[in-house]
C-alpha cells in the first residue's frame, strides 16, 4: 500500500504531535507514525483506581517553559502550583537534617537554607564559592551556540567532575554539580560521562534557578498529546496513524520513502524522525544525502525536562553522556 504525503512524521510524542500540527497549518499534508498503541510518548497520564489522575513521564514546567505554557492556554488547559513549601530532609554522610526550604535556589543548597543544616561553615563556604563560580561560567554560555562560548573547546573536553575538583577538593562543595548531573532537569548523568560545557548549557537555556518544577497540567499532563491529536484528525481524517513501526527510510532525487513493518509505504518530500536514539535504532536509514541522523551517540540520555536545541554539528554539540567508547578527562 502507497501513500503519498508532503511529509512524515516519525514518533506521536510531544516533539512529533507538535512538528506535525505546524506542518499542518502551513498547508502540508501528513502522516504521523506511531510503533505504539498511543501517542504522547514520554508524556502520559493514567487514572487510579480511585478516580486520581496520575502523570507517569513529562509533567512539570516553570518560567522558562514559555512555549508549553503558550500551548496548555491555547489548549484551554490550567496549571495548578507544585507544592514546595514547609520543611526537608537533607542526608549527608550519615547525617539527617531537618531543615526549612529556602525560597530562592540560586543562594541555597540543593533547595535548603544553608545556615540551617549545620554543616561546617568552611564547607559551606567552599561550596558557595564554587556556586558562583559555576553561575559566571553559565554566564558565558552561548546558549544559541555553544561552540562560540569561550573556550568551547577545552570546556567541552573536562567532564564536570574534573572541573569541579580543579576549584576544590571538598566533596560537600561538589555536591549540588554532582545533584544537577543526575537529578536536574537536565539529568541522567554521572559527573564524570557529561562535559562541563554541556553542563552549563543546560543551565543557561532552562535554569534549575527558574523553578522548572513550580507547576503541574491540571488533570493531567496526558491530556496534551490527546488533544493534539484530536486537532491533527480534525484537519486530516486518518493523518495520526498507530502500531505503525517504521523500519526503513530512504532517500532519493524524488523524496524520502518511509516504510513500515507491516509492508506499508509513505513517499513524502521530506521526513522528521522524532524519537529517542536509541529507538532510532530500529530504522535503516538508506541512501541518505549525509550522516546527520547518526550524530547522537546510541546511549545519549535525555529528559524531557530539557529544552530541545538547535541542530548543531556532534564535534561542536557540548557533549553530554556518550557510550561510544570516546573519553574525556574526569
Amino acid at each position: 500500500m502507497l501513500t503519498a504525503v508532503d511529509a512524515v512524521v516519525v514518533g506521536a510524542g510531544l516533539s512529533g504531535l507538535v512538528a506535525s500540527r505546524r506542518l499542518q497549518r502551513a498547508g502540508q499534508r501528513v502522516r504521523l507514525l506511531e510503533a505504539r498503541s498511543r501517542v504522547g510518548g514520554r508524556m502520559v497520564s493514567t487514572t487510579t483506581p480511585h478516580g486520581a489522575v496520575v502523570d507517569l513521564g513529562g509533567q512539570w514546567g516553570g518560567l522558562s517553559h514559555r512555549r508549553f505554557a503558550a500551548l496548555l492556554e491555547e489548549l484551554a488547559l490550567t496549571t495548578v502550583p507544585s507544592h514546595y513549601a514547609g520543611q526537608g530532609v537533607f542526608v549527608w554522610q550519615g547525617r539527617r537534617v531537618v531543615a526549612p526550604l529556602a525560597g530562592d535556589f540560586a543562594h541555597s543548597l540543593l533547595f535548603f537554607e544553608p545556615e540551617a543544616l549545620g554543616l561546617p561553615s568552611d564547607q559551606l563556604a567552599a561550596t558557595q564559592q564554587l556556586q558562583r563560580a559555576f553561575a559566571d561560567l553559565v554566564a558565558r554560555v552561548n546558549p544559541a551556540q555553544p561552540w562560540q562560548t569561550p573556550n568551547a573547546e577545552q570546556l567541552d573536553r573536562l567532564s564536570v567532575a574534573a572541573w569541579a575538583r580543579q576549584h576544590t577538593a571538598i566533596p560537600l562543595a561538589r555536591l549540588p554539580l554532582d545533584w544537577l548531573c543526575r537529578v536536574g532537569g537536565s539529568g541522567g548523568f554521572e559527573p564524570w560521562e557529561a562535559s562541563i560545557l554541556h553542563l552549563a548549557w543546560t543551565q543557561a537555556v532552562a535554569p534549575q534557578a527558574e523553578g522548572p518544577e513550580a507547576w503541574l497540567v491540571r488533570g493531567g499532563a496526558g491530556q496534551v498529546p490527546q488533544l493534539l491529536v484530536e486537532a491533527l484528525e480534525a484537519g486530516d481524517p486518518g493523518c495520526v496513524q498507530l502500531r505503525q513501526a517504521v523500519v526503513t527510510i530512504s532517500q532519493d532525487a524524488e523524496g524520502v520513502s518511509v516504510a513500515t513493518a507491516d509492508g506499508r509505504l509513505h513517499q513524502a518530500k521530506a521526513a522528521i524522525v522524532a524519537v529517542p536514539p536509541q529507538l532510532r535504532l530500529a530504522i535503516r536509514f538508506a541512501a541518505l544525502a549525509d550522516g546527520r541522523h547518526d550524530q547522537d551517540p546510541d546511549g545519549l540520555c535525555t529528559t524531557l525536562l530539557a529544552r530541545a536545541g538547535p541542530q548543531r554539528a556532534r564535534d561542536r554539540r557540548p557533549a553530554r553522556a556518550r557510550t561510544d567508547g570516546r573519553q574525556r578527562s574526569s
